[in-house]
């Protein structure tokens, strides 16, 4: 291994795979992952020096279902017992700092008993683009970020479901714009991360009315250690939010959603630029929820760089 190898196995690697895992690592195909605010934006994959292509693929299972209403109180849910997604993602390096990633999902709603439905879920496209790069001569100068993505909405949604158990819904039926950025202190053993993206979906016309959520972000913090060369451990804490919901010119009180969410992840290095990634996340888990759900979800990646 020669020098400049050196040094992005050594110094870029950690920081590049951290970011992977907060923003894309753990559901390269961010429908892979439990959607408490209604499924939105997949994110951008990470993309590191010598990286041309990365191709990721996804695995997930949510479960254990929990209405929360606008007080935050816990109840029964009339819908899928389970859902799994399959998530298929393809990003490209464009120079040394920009990135640009399709992803496309596929989803499975079943319920008690034999009954389940399939279909190709929401798909997205990404990008990121690095402002400043990591420096392993300060440790203390984090690599900074600027992310956005766009989701086309094609699958049904709750307002054109005809089935009882909501059985046909695999999205939320509006396309969806993500914008924002992240920081990420990544060149020692600990690492930490914040980002923040900004929500804002497009109105839609169902049979009835026209729909429109009010604008939302999310937050999120990550922290944990890592293992050079080897794989890490990561906990993440996420804010996600979405504004009063917006039918023809009336605004509905009291329907703005919140979710406190909490996750567990790992990964692992299995061969030459081969990751393979797990993730244990609960939605709705802390604090004061509102007017969405409560789930356990499991989500397993594999991750190829060329």
């Amino acid at each position: 291994m020669n020098a400049p190898d050196i040094i992005r196995s050594r110094y870029f690697g950690p920081a590049a795979v951290t970011m992977a895992v907060i923003w894309g690592l753990m559901g390269a195909a961010g429908v892979a992952e439990a959607c408490p605010c209604g499924c939105g934006t997949a994110s951008p994959e990470v993309m590191f020096p010598g990286e041309t292509w990365k191709y990721s693929l996804a695995l997930s299972r949510q479960a254990q279902f929990k209405t929360v209403d606008t007080e935050g109180t816990l109840g029964s849910s009339n819908g899928p017992s389970a859902k799994d997604a399959f998530a298929m993602a393809i990003s490209r390096a464009v120079g040394l700092r920009a990135s640009v990633t399709g992803t496309i999902p596929f989803q499975r709603n079943s319920h008690t008993g034999d009954q389940s439905t399939q279909t190709m879920g929401d798909p997205t496209l990404s990008a990121r683009y690095t402002l400043y790069m990591p420096d392993f001569t300060n440790p203390l100068i984090p690599q900074v970020q600027l992310q956005g993505a766009y989701k086309r909405s094609i699958s049904r949604s709750i307002r054109e479901s005809s089935d009882e158990h909501l059985m046909d819904v695999h999205g939320n039926g509006f396309n969806e714009i993500a914008a924002g950025g992240d920081v990420t202190w990544a060149m020692t053993d600990i690492k930490f991360s914040a980002s923040a993206l900004a929500l804002y979906s497009q109105q839609k016309s169902f049979e009835d009315a026209t729909y429109q959520p009010g604008p939302g972000y999310r937050l999120s913090a990550t922290t944990g250690y890592s293992w050079i060369g080897t794989g890490q451990v990561l906990a993440i804490v996420e804010q996600e939010t979405l504004g009063k919901l917006k039918v023809d010119s009336t605004v509905i009180d009291d329907s703005q959603k919140i979710a406190n969410n909490i996750a567990l992840s790992g990964s692992l290095k299995v061969g030459m630029k081969r990751t393979a990634g797990l993730q244990l996340k609960r939605t709705a888990a802390f604090g004061r929820n509102k007017n969405t759900t409560r789930s356990d979800a499991g989500n397993m990646t594999y991750t190829v760089a060329l």
